[in-house]
């Protein structure tokens, strides 16, 4: 693949549930990677982390980054 995806990322109201939810789904692992933000390991494949959104209003979401060559172009 050209342009990969590198990191999922997302951003909920709810991090243990979200937790909780996917463990129990796809059995990934969570660990801590520092005070407000968690890791998403999948085992093989693009992982990612989860946080706390940051402005109450915003929707929970997942936040795919993509692999490019240069961002200016």
């Amino acid at each position: 693949m050209h342009n990969p995806f590198v990191h999922i990322e997302l951003h909920t109201d709810d991090v243990a549930g979200a937790q909780k939810f996917y463990k129990q789904l796809f059995s990934w692992k969570f660990p801590p990677m520092g005070p407000t933000y968690t890791g998403v390991d999948v085992g093989e494949g693009t992982g990612g982390g989860i946080q706390k959104k940051m402005m109450a209003a915003a929707p929970t979401m997942w936040l795919p980054y993509v692999l490019v060559e240069s961002v200016k172009k």
